[in-house]
């Protein structure tokens, strides 16, 4: 997890990295491997268009078949999947499964199958997508690539919830217990989630609140937008069926900025859609139309932390510094803009530079920040910045 803080200071020397490699011949292969390699940390704050954008002239650039290409081409097809550009991402999957083929390369094909088995779930259709995702979580085994075997047997769980097959809660506790065993505390946010989402598909729906909220618990340090969307959407048809239609809605509301910050939508399978799309209808009756579009833009304006307090329970307020903490000074407009440029990893003379004050100023004012969220390093205060959205100056 102190690599997202990391990778978010970075993120300006990563661009301009890319865009070196991109632009200069010779150059297009390492600028390949550097993507595919960041991908799943969406390069700082560009989202999933972001990395999409990257990745396309990567793969305009470097056309030469190997391994390193099929990965770049399942990665890009999985993303636009996500974006519900499902059109681009059945090209890739063909392009990818022609590569693999070509190379007789054993892990290029395991991900060509994993691919073919997304794409089957997204078209919800679990008939071809189970069989594809057994096969590839097998494949994967065999390669003993611990990372693609939990991500295939993650999509092969959900895959079963959708479907209702009984085997669903079996692989998500095995999902869970690989988390475990590896200490993997990101991914088990996700498993959470299925595990919840399962539960609520079964009319349990005390166990899914549980499970989601425990997996938001999880996942506060990270702060993957992701998974906190998934969370907040699931929990707001929960709240919604206990009667706490107010709340219900303002989780509908930040589940929806979240989706915009990811760049993605509620994923495209039918089941999923027709729960939301349910809540809805159910929130508009119970509340009318002006109070639940007020409750969902009330949601929609909440902080992060304001977000997961609400789903927590905690409506009113943000979530609370951890025992033994105080609740930060609020910073100045000016520290916010600091804040603002630490993130993208300028340095205080950089700083300095685009707010016309002076190098000493710019430190007085990275002093300050720190004396007043308690931290140590900029490191941290990265980190906090994801977690209160602070805007840098980029947008």
């Amino acid at each position: 997890m102190a690599w997202f803080a990391r990778l978010r200071l970075e993120h300006a020397n990563i661009r301009a990295a890319l865009e070196f490699c991109l632009s200069t011949p010779g150059e297009a292969g390492h600028a390949l491997h550097l993507v595919t390699s960041l991908w799943s940390h969406r390069l700082g704050t560009g989202g999933l268009e972001e990395v999409r954008h990257w990745l396309g002239r990567a793969l305009a650039q470097a056309p030469e078949a190997s391994p390193l290409r099929a990965k770049a081409l399942w990665i890009d097809g999985w993303l636009a999947h996500m974006r519900g550009e499902t059109a681009a991402g059945k090209a890739r999957l063909a392009e990818c499964q022609n590569l693999a083929e070509t190379l007789g390369d054993a892990e290029s094909l395991a991900h060509a199958v994993r691919f073919a088995g997304l794409a089957a779930l997204f078209r919800n259709d679990y008939r071809r997508a189970i069989p594809l995702l057994e096969d590839a979580l097998e494949r994967h085994r065999a390669q003993q690539d611990l990372a693609a075997q939990w991500q295939t047997l993650f999509l092969l769980s959900l895959a079963c919830c959708l479907s209702d097959d009984p085997r669903a809660t079996e692989l998500g506790e095995e999902c869970l217990d690989l988390c475990t065993a590896h200490g993997a505390q990101w991914s088990r946010s996700y498993a959470l989630w299925v595990l919840g989402l399962q539960q609520w598909l079964c009319g349990d729906v005390q166990r899914a609140v549980t499970l989601l909220q425990d997996a938001l618990r999880v996942e506060r340090p990270a702060h993957d937008l992701l998974v906190t969307a998934l969370c907040l959407e699931v929990l707001a048809w929960a709240t919604a069926h206990t009667g706490r239609s107010h709340q219900a809605a303002k989780l509908l509301g930040a589940a929806q900025t979240l989706w915009q910050s990811v760049g993605a939508g509620l994923p495209g399978v039918g089941r999923l859609l027709h729960h939301h799309n349910e809540c809805r209808a159910q929130l508009q009756k119970a509340l009318g139309d002006p109070q639940f579009a007020t409750a969902v833009k009330t949601g929609a304006e909440l902080a992060l932390d304001q977000a997961v307090a609400c789903a927590l329970g905690r409506p009113d307020s943000p979530t609370p510094a951890p025992a033994g903490e105080h609740p930060p000074a609020p910073l100045t407009r000016r520290e916010n803009e600091v804040v603002g440029l630490l993130t993208q990893g300028l340095t205080n003379k950089e700083i300095a530079t685009e707010l016309a004050i002076a190098p000493r100023t710019a430190g007085t004012h990275v002093a300050n920040i720190l004396g007043k969220l308690g931290f140590t390093s900029r490191t941290q205060i990265a980190t906090w910045a994801v977690a209160h959205r602070v805007p840098n100056r980029q947008g």
